[in-house]
């Protein structure tokens, strides 16, 4: 999971035999620092996308208006930069959730 400022906030610890970094390793990271190269305007594009979608109101439910679907979800395939230095080819799946502890 990611914040709107492109922050990872939680990574599995299943993420770590894909990715080999471990959760403490890319909590607080920007994303953008594991995002292959060629694939970060991309990636910041979507990003951009949730962020400005946010200024709807949420009513305290789920909200799904990342990439310009009004229904679902939004997919992005993009590669990351693993740490043995190989590409892990990923599918990431947006969904915009309102926390009313944090908002």
């Amino acid at each position: 999971k990611m914040n709107l400022n492109g922050e990872i906030i939680f990574e599995d610890h299943r993420g770590a035999l894909i990715t080999g970094y471990l959760p403490h390793e890319m909590s607080l990271q920007p994303i953008f620092n594991f995002v292959y190269p060629e694939d970060r305007l991309v990636k910041l594009h979507a990003l951009w996308k949730c962020r400005s979608n946010y200024s709807t109101i949420f009513n305290g439910e789920y909200f799904s208006l990342c990439l310009g679907v009004t229904t679902g979800a939004s997919k992005l395939q993009w590669r990351l930069n693993a740490r043995d230095g190989s590409l892990v080819f990923l599918q990431t799946e947006y969904k915009l959730v309102f926390d009313p502890i944090t908002q």
